[in-house]
């Protein structure tokens, strides 16, 4: 009994440390741009809708694509963006993929297909970030404290505001970061990629409480693999938070 018990606590964390940091952030963003959306289409029309996604709903759409090919899934279609024919169906891209439901690193795979909007648009964030903003990029890297506060302060000094590469930074990044919540469909998809992935979750675990392994490696991988994640879901909330801020600030100024 004491081992069953063991072997669902450790599988537990297992699965909660590889996902639960895209669960929380993929809510908080997701929710941060659905009011970002609705105030741009107030703001600007339809057409609004399309310049503001235009930088990132290729990257969105490029992640997926990215990923099926990592887990072998085989593309079918890919629309980057079609602002035009988004007009019908509401939908500005798309990757069309099929899977071999009986292979389990391409059913596991599905979860990181289905969530690769919000890691591959909090990377190509941070990538923009350290390009433009390296010596910020460093300080932060390079520091214990990984808070809101911490990200926030160091990426808005005031020797960043006044720089202009701060503001190419900005807007690049509004334009990465309204595109990076899932859709309905990248939902369904990562809900069953993550379906597998606890099972294989539950199955670590068995084999380390049956065979007495150590798990100071595991911990040691979900420390890191968290601190790297929850660093570029920051960078991405942080965004979309502002471009809420503008977009807000906008509508007020104009009404």
């Amino acid at each position: 009994m004491d081992y069953i018990v063991e072997i669902i606590k450790l599988g537990t964390i297992i699965i909660l440390g590889l996902i639960g940091e895209f669960l929380v952030f993929g809510f908080i963003i997701g929710e941060i741009q659905k009011e970002s959306n609705k105030s741009i289409v107030k703001m600007f029309g339809e057409k609004g809708i399309w310049v503001v996604h235009a930088i990132g709903t290729p990257i969105h759409e490029l992640s997926h694509l990215l990923m099926c090919f990592l887990f072998g899934h085989k593309v079918k279609e890919v629309k980057l963006f079609r602002p035009i024919a988004s007009r019908d169906d509401g939908v500005l891209g798309y990757v069309k993929s099929s899977s071999n439901s009986k292979n389990i690193y391409q059913n596991i795979g599905n979860f990181f297909i289905g969530s690769a909007p919000l890691f591959m648009g909090g990377l190509a964030i941070f990538l923009v970030f350290f390009l433009l903003l390296p010596e910020s990029c460093k300080t932060i890297i390079n520091s214990s404290e990984l808070s809101l506060k911490f990200i926030v302060t160091t990426i808005f000094s005031m020797t960043n505001v006044k720089s202009v590469k701060f503001w190419i930074f900005i807007l690049i990044t509004i334009g990465i970061s309204t595109s990076m919540s899932l859709s309905k469909e990248d939902i369904m998809t990562s809900k069953r990629g993550a379906l597998y992935l606890s099972l294989l979750s539950y199955f670590i675990a068995l084999v380390i409480i049956l065979l007495n392994i150590s798990t100071d490696g595991i911990f040691q991988f979900l420390k890191l693999y968290n601190y790297i994640f929850i660093f570029i879901f920051l960078l991405g909330t942080i965004t979309s938070m502002l471009t809420l801020t503008l977009v807000k600030i906008l509508n007020l100024i104009k009404y």
